[in-house]
Parts: structure tokens; C-alpha cells; sequence
């Protein structure tokens, strides 16, 4: 009876000791990764390629990682388009540079494992890229020479220009390929599809960026390019100008807090640079601390008469925010100068 006993405690601990062993075996069996198959013989390595995607003229860096046979102790030998490369025991990293977009490398592996067994794996690499171009639909003057950038949550139109040849030589239409729009964290597949390399997001806040990327594929999933790009977003800003009566508006000069006038009448025009376009906006125009009323169809204009023959300053401030889009906004004020007195000379 005791015997019996001592038997079954003894079986008891010799289960629970053999119990994490066991755990440890399924979670480090989940954790390697899946081997190919190449004419039923099972390839105990896989192959990892940085980047993914390879543009033209870019170096290439192709490890092998296997957890089945020991790379360390093997014999390896690299082959592009038939040429060897390198070979050698443990030379389980190769890199090389691609050629054209749509060159062929075909990488050829050659393992020679301890023991003697033989592994084979081929893979094709043919490069491309595609250039991600930007357009933020904010507003700029007439004959601004610079780029119209986006300020908070301002509608950005994204281009995608891929680079793909086919081994002929001929660059595949952008109409024939198959596009893939990641915004942020989420694929937008919404807008992806053939042909749909043209995409319009809202971007991101004040003072922050927002990711986009775009993979572009054949049809036949042969080609793969990548292309990826952040876009931040900034402030708006108002600038005032003198708007001559004979010349117009001198965008050569902005006002700088100080205008000094030097006859009885002055126009000013503030120009909006990069609130978004079409948006109803809120406006205030003050002049000396008070409130005036400017016409809708021209809220970004206002004239000013000389009373008199009075010298003196006076202050005006604009204030413009859009409706939709609250963190568009921004206020701007200007000190106007006739004479050597200070006073108010504008009849107010």
C-alpha cells in the first residue's frame, strides 16, 4: 500500500516537472517561422530581404535565419544572375546593389548543411519606386513664386508617380497598376484600387504631421513598389499690402507692423496665405478698438481716408478665422503714420 503510493506521488511530480517544458516547446515552435516547400524538399531557413521593396540603385541586405539547421556551420554560396558572388561557412548575410528600375537580380542561395544536405532557393528581385508629390488646397496670392502648405486639417491632394518597367524595357502606364493607400495607421481602401493614384486627405493638426504611403503592384503581383512620405502641418498667416489705386496691390512689399502714409488715402489688402480655399471664414475688422464693418464680397480689403489736414496714427487689426476648420486662424495689426503728431486722424 505505501509502495502504491510512493509510485503515485513519484508519477504526480515527474508530470508536473515535464508540464512546462512542454508549454515552452508549443510557444517557441509558434514563434519560428514557415518554411517553403521546393519540389517536396522542405527549405529549413527563411530569407529576409531590407527593404522590401528595392528602388533602383539601392543596396540590398538578404539574411538567412534558421532555427532547424545551424547557418553558422553550413556552407553558403550566393549566386545574381548565374555569377557567384560569395561563398563561405557562416555567410548568411549578402547585400548587393540593384540596377534600372526593372532589371532583373535573380538571387540564387546554395546551403550545404553539416552532414551534407543540400538546400536551394531562388528569389527574383526587379526594382522600382514610386514619387509620392503633395498639393495642399490652402490659398495663395497671385504670383506667389513659393508653395502653398497646409496649416490644421487643410485638404491635401496626394499624387502617386510609380516607376515600373517591365522586363522589356517598357514603363507600365500609372492607369494599369493596382494601388494600395495607407493614411495614418488605416489603409484607405476606399480610395485604393487600378488606377487610383491620386488620393485627398484631411491632414493633421497644428504642429504635427500626418503619415501617408501608397503600395503599388502589377496585376500579376510580379512588381511591388513602396513609397511612403509625413506631411506636417503649420500655421496660416495673414500679411497686409498696399493696394495702389494705379499699380494695385504691391505684393512686393508687405506691411510690417509700421506704415507710413504719404498721402490723404490708403487701401489695404490682407491676403490669407494658407487658409484653406472655398471655407466661410469669420472676420473682424477694429480700428482703434473699435469694430468696423466691412462688406462680405470684400472683407479682406479696407480703405482709409485722411480727416482733414490732421497728422497722427492710428491702429487697425484684423482678425480671420475659418468656420469649419477651428485652429485656421490668425490675427494681424498695423500702425498707419501720417505726420509727426499722434493722434487720431480718421475721424474716429
Amino acid at each position: 500500500m505505501i509502495m502504491k503510493e510512493i509510485v503515485k506521488i513519484y508519477l504526480t511530480v515527474a508530470l508536473l516537472l515535464m508540464m512546462p517544458a512542454y508549454v515552452w516547446a508549443q510557444v517557441d515552435t509558434s514563434q519560428q517561422p514557415d518554411f517553403t516547400a521546393i519540389d517536396g524538399e522542405i527549405i529549413p531557413f527563411t530569407v529576409k530581404i531590407s527593404p522590401k521593396t528595392p528602388k533602383p540603385y539601392e543596396e540590398v541586405v538578404i539574411d538567412l535565419v534558421s532555427f532547424r539547421i545551424n547557418l553558422d556551420r553550413s556552407n553558403i554560396s550566393w549566386h545574381i544572375n548565374n555569377i557567384l558572388q560569395s561563398s563561405g561557412v557562416g555567410d548568411k548575410r549578402f547585400s548587393f546593389k540593384t540596377g534600372r528600375a526593372g532589371s532583373l537580380s535573380s538571387v540564387d542561395i546554395e546551403v550545404i548543411a553539416e552532414g551534407g544536405k543540400i538546400f536551394n532557393k531562388t528569389i527574383d528581385i526587379r526594382p522600382a519606386d514610386v514619387s509620392l508629390v503633395w498639393q495642399a488646397e490652402t490659398y495663395t496670392p497671385p504670383f506667389y513664386k513659393g508653395r502653398a502648405l497646409p496649416s490644421s486639417d487643410a485638404t491635401i491632394k496626394i499624387i502617386a508617380f510609380p516607376n515600373i518597367v517591365t522586363s522589356d524595357g517598357v514603363r507600365i502606364s500609372s492607369k494599369n497598376l493596382a494601388y494600395r493607400w495607407k493614411v495614418g495607421n488605416k489603409f484607405d481602401l476606399d480610395n485604393s484600387g487600378v488606377g487610383k493614384n491620386i488620393i485627398h486627405i484631411k491632414g493633421a493638426k497644428t504642429n504635427s504631421f500626418v503619415f501617408v504611403g501608397v503600395d503599388v503592384t502589377t496585376f500579376d503581383g510580379s512588381i511591388k513598389a513602396s513609397g511612403s512620405m509625413h506631411i506636417s502641418a503649420g500655421n496660416p498667416k495673414l500679411i497686409f499690402y498696399e493696394d495702389g489705386p494705379l499699380l494695385g496691390v504691391k505684393y512686393e512689399n508687405a506691411l510690417n507692423k509700421v506704415f507710413n502714409l504719404g498721402g490723404n488715402e490708403v487701401s489695404i489688402k490682407a491676403e490669407p496665405y494658407f487658409f484653406s480655399k472655398d471655407d466661410s471664414v469669420d472676420y473682424q475688422w477694429v480700428l482703434n478698438n473699435k469694430e468696423i464693418e466691412v462688406g462680405a464680397d470684400k472683407w479682406n480689403s479696407l480703405t482709409l481716408t485722411r480727416d482733414g489736414d490732421e497728422s497722427g496714427s492710428a491702429q487697425i487689426k484684423l482678425t480671420l478665422s475659418t468656420i469649419d476648420r477651428v485652429l485656421q486662424f490668425d490675427d494681424e495689426g498695423l500702425i498707419i503714420n501720417f505726420g509727426e503728431k499722434v493722434s487720431n486722424f480718421f475721424g474716429l
